[in-house]
């Protein structure tokens, strides 16, 4: 359980004195604040060189790769026996060793690339098959681990591996055959922190032209050592050299010794360049070896040089709350009091009440609102950190949901970014302070997520229980708890009201401590100098069996999909407002560069909220746009449109359709999808997702293996066809980017050929040949006329049930023509992220806390 520390004691204070009536109440009444929300000043604060973004002249050394290095590395491991707790039957004794070098997720699932196994001289073959039905000696990998199955324990194993090659020859500069300045750009994790910058292998040198500000100057960097992918290959140390010549004199400024025996991690170089301030000089970071040049790979994290203020700073935060429900936040009416703190923050905000989010979990949702685009073209997207980098600004990232790490380039664009999967509502916020304090004389933009009220619910001291009524002994005796096992206690009919009170419960409490830390963090926010703009929003909400489902990323409801989203300038306005205008969290990035005065920014697909800022605006008809919401990963594939104050879902591969009044009916009870025309929904859903959608008919079947091909004709033209990937149906997808791999591929089912005049098309089964086939049309098609050949035979149909058109033939092998509305599922998030690059390996540390969430099993 998580400590009470007494550094909350003060915000414990502030919560008092607004309980007991002295402080702003949750009515917004605040006599420091603003008026209104203005827009920043335009002016810059600071005058700032970002040395990592600038061109410059470059001497880059460091050891190039000798012509044999291409043979590879050999590692002799120790082999010990694989456990076998379940005590499966194996026809082969199995070995286990761990792997010395670092695998992709790809190279988990499949054989690695460049690496082979040895068994004194010989070579054993890979496998995929399971050690359960290896029946002569072969090797697989498993979560960075070789298995090895052998009759015998194997006196010496090797692994040879030659995927160093590739990490050698991106740092070596001639070798890379990169052009300097692609070279030198580079970014480094080390310790949970990501930062931007330069590689400069020793030995190298940058040079930059440039006049110093007036007043005072000062050089600011992280640097650090990188260890190559092996840990017996290291450097020696290094040392950094930041130089100034001026008026014709050289001077060293600063120097910094790099230990590769020292605890990883960035080291601070600062140093005071006030003695030029004002001239022209050229500016250099050099780097030299120790002994040996050898895998000297130093890193200089985004080195800048920063001015004194010449106006106010500016400052603009964004702050994402995980899995918060709006309704369970006190000020919008939740009847037990979880938010005092934030109660008053919202009434110093404009407050919208009709904002979704476009996806029930978090990656999709913070893609969204860190970029001003829908999810999948938020993939490879440039977000709202890298425009504000871009204008000078000083950037961070703190984040604790093991999403928003580096490996899906939410990163991109900022100086820092710093990502600890156990942090706590008062890590995030001593973390943002500390940072907004070490840069008060700049401008500044921070995203900080707080991950509290995401399971494992279990807030700290006081607040664990805070809301526990009538406690279940049975749950205190479980412990922490995840979704699996809420879904064991459902399947086992342990999940009686009294534990489902109890969870709920728990949730409160977490809502009620990270009320509290906020609290504390906008009480100092707003003593910090300048002008400050905070943008407060949820990426998703909780179920608590609204719909019979728990936890989150299960449908397309409220419960899930609605979303908080405050706007507050500093000090808060005196008197908040609520806005009843339909928004989504893709606004946001587009509402901050207007109030930033930023012009230079990319394309979005969501609407500044700046004119709705007036609480006596009159909203115009491009505000009634249909927002989208989709990306299900924990069940079957839907996707969803709010328009015209109504929800339309509509599922993948059923074709069923849901529609709801979701004025008139907020629990999304009375589906009235069967008794109204849906067309216009189907357009909204079309153009909010950018998809296709329309008229068609969905092939089901159930072939054996073996089956021959299947001509299809239709008596309407075919805009597209293929086969619906199985995953679409199931209720578990595969986490692939953290290398579970699917049951069963597109290609398992089989391949679709569309003929040239578009009237028919070739069904070619696969292994697996059960599916469902996808034929998008203009018009609704007549299914009794859709003829069946197979090898120049026609195939007859019969009416089955629900009047549907079905063949039947032998050995329970049959196929079914469902008329509907059909969806052509567009590519997916993964397949976006591997055409941009590889999605990376999963660490053991980071399978542990996927387990532990109950993301993967």
């Amino acid at each position: 359980m998580r400590g009470f520390v007494p550094r909350r004691i003060a915000a414990l204070l502030i919560a008092l004195l607004i309980a007991c009536g002295q402080g702003p109440g949750p009515t917004g009444t605040n006599p420091t604040g603003a008026t209104a929300i203005e827009p920043l000043p335009s002016q810059t604060a600071t005058s700032v060189h970002q040395l990592y973004k600038l061109a410059a002249e470059w001497e880059l050394g460091g050891v190039e790769p000798s012509e044999d290095d291409d043979a590879g590395v050999d590692f002799t491991v120790p082999l010990e026996p694989l456990p076998n707790p379940k005590k499966l039957e194996r026809p082969m004794p199995a070995y286990r060793a761990k792997i010395p070098f670092t695998l992709s997720a790809e190279d988990q699932r499949f054989r690695p690339e460049g690496m082979s196994v040895f068994i004194g001289d010989d070579e054993v073959p890979y496998s995929r098959q399971p050690i359960t039905e290896a029946a002569e000696a072969s090797w697989r990998v498993k979560n960075q681990w070789l298995i090895v199955s052998h009759n015998g324990k194997p006196a010496e194993t090797t692994i040879r591996w030659t995927g160093i090659d590739g990490a050698l020859l991106r740092h070596a500069p001639e070798a890379s055959g990169l052009e300097p300045a692609e070279f030198v750009s580079w970014e480094l994790t080390l310790a949970g922190h990501t930062r931007q910058g330069l590689m400069l292998p020793a030995p190298s040198t940058g040079s930059w032209d440039l006049t110093l500000p007036a007043g005072t100057a000062r050089f600011e960097s992280w640097v650090a050592l990188e260890a190559t992918p092996v840990k017996s290959l290291r450097s020696d140390g290094a040392t950094v050299v930041l130089g100034i010549t001026a008026d014709g004199e050289q001077h060293e400024v600063a120097r910094i010794e790099l230990d590769p025996d020292a605890k990883a991690g960035f080291v601070e170089m600062r140093a005071d360049l006030s003695a030029w301030a004002g001239k022209d000089v050229t500016v250099t970071i050099s780097t030299d070896p120790g002994v040996s040049p050898e895998y000297d790979w130093v890193f200089v994290g985004a080195p800048t040089i920063v001015g004194e203020p010449s106006n106010e700073v500016r400052r603009v935060i964004v702050i994402g709350l995980d899995t918060t429900r709006p309704d369970h936040i006190s000020f919008n009416g939740y009847p037990l009091p979880t938010t005092p703190e934030l109660d008053v923050i919202a009434g110093q905000s404009v407050v919208f009440d009709r904002a979704w989010a476009p996806a029930p979990r978090t990656r999709p949702s913070f893609r969204s609102a860190t970029t001003g685009r829908w999810p999948l073209a938020a993939v490879g997207s440039k977000n709202i950190g890298e425009v504000f980098q871009d204008e000078g600004w000083a950037t961070a990232g703190i984040v604790a949901n093991i999403h928003l790490q580096p490996r899906f380039d939410f990163h991109q664009g900022y100086d820092t970014w710093s990502f600890d999967g156990k942090a706590d509502a008062v890590d995030q916020v001593d973390r943002s302070l500390d940072w907004l304090n070490a840069n008060l004389d700049r401008d500044t933009y921070l995203f900080v997520h707080f991950m509290d009220p995401h399971l494992i619910y279990n807030a700290p001291g006081q607040f664990r229980d805070k809301f526990l009524v009538e406690p279940d002994p049975r749950l205190e005796k479980e412990g922490d708890f995840n979704r699996w096992d809420v879904l064991q206690w459902q399947k086992g009919k342990k999940l009686t009201p009294k534990r489902k009170k109890h969870i709920k419960a728990l949730h409160d409490g977490e809502m009620a401590y990270t009320s509290q830390e906020l609290g504390r963090f906008f009480a100092e926010l707003d003593k910090l100098p300048g002008k400050t703009l905070v943008v407060v929003h949820s990426d998703h909400g909780e179920e608590f069996w609204e719909h019979d489902g728990f936890e989150h990323n299960h449908s397309l409801y409220d419960e899930v999909t609605r979303a908080v989203l405050w706007v507050r300038p500093g000090g808060g306005l005196t008197e908040g407002f609520r806005v009843d205008t339909p928004v989504s969290l893709v606004d946001i990035a587009p509402t901050v560069f207007d109030l930033a005065g930023i012009t230079d920014r990319p394309d979005v697909d969501g609407k500044s909220l700046v004119p709705l800022f007036d609480p006596d605006a009159q909203p115009d008809e491009s505000w009634s746009r249909p927002l989208a919401m989709a990306h299900l990963q924990y069940s079957h594939e839907r996707w969803g449109v709010v328009w015209n104050d109504h929800k339309y879902i509509l599922h993948t591969g059923s074709g069923r359709a849901e529609l709801y009044d979701i004025l008139n009916d907020k629990a999304e009870r009375n589906n009235i999808a069967e008794e109204t025309d849906l067309t216009p929904w189907v357009e909204a859903l079309a153009e909010a997702h950018d998809i296709s959608v329309g008229p068609g008919v969905r092939v089901r079947f159930n072939l054996p293996k073996g089956s021959k091909p299947v001509t299809v004709t239709m008596p309407i033209d075919i805009i597209e066809a293929g086969v619906l990937d199985p995953e679409t149906s199931t209720d578990h997808r595969a986490n692939l980017e953290w290398g579970e791999t699917p049951k069963r591929l597109v290609e398992d089912i089989g391949t679709v050929e569309v003929a040239e005049d578009n009237r028919s098309f070739v069904y070619t089964p696969g292994k697996e040949p059960r599916g469902v086939l996808y034929v998008r049309t203009a018009s609704a098609p007549d299914a009794a006329a859709i003829q069946l050949e197979r090898d120049g035979v026609a195939m007859a149909t019969t009416t089955g049930p629900k009047g549907k058109p079905r063949w039947d033939g032998a050995k329970k092998e049959w196929i079914l023509f469902d008329r509907g509305t059909v969806l052509v599922p567009p590519p997916t998030e993964f397949a976006r992220m591997q055409a941009l690059r590889d999605a990376g390996s999963v660490a053991e540390s980071e399978r542990a806390m996927l387990e532990k969430l109950g993301y993967i099993h």
